[in-house]
């Protein structure tokens, strides 16, 4: 198993991040939604220079860029720092309690 989400739906941070924003009960949006959002938002100039001048041109390509770009930020140590207590035990740095480790 593995993979994104409680059932492990989605198999990659890429698949995870274009589900909120086409589900109804998330971001009720479409793809075409999306992308006209970022044409018109301040930062299009900067996507435009990582993806290329025309990536927001084709709506189903500009949607994977837009998968990509979020999965990339998920991956960063600024969203992930990965300093809990249970992270420093999975690293060896730390003992849990008792109570702690029956969860």
């Amino acid at each position: 198993m593995g993979g994104q989400f409680w059932d492990g739906r989605a198999s990659t941070l890429e698949d995870q991040a274009k589900g909120p924003f086409l589900n109804p009960v998330e971001m009720n949006n479409t793809k075409e939604g999306v992308i006209q959002a970022i044409r018109e938002a301040r930062y299009a100039g900067m996507f435009r220079m990582v993806y290329g001048s025309g990536s927001l041109s084709d709506v189903e390509t500009a949607y994977n860029f837009v998968a990509k770009a979020i999965a990339a930020f998920e991956r960063t140590t600024m969203l992930n720092k990965f300093t809990s207590k249970f992270d420093y035990y999975l690293q060896g740095k730390a003992t849990l309690t008792a109570q702690e480790l029956r969860g």
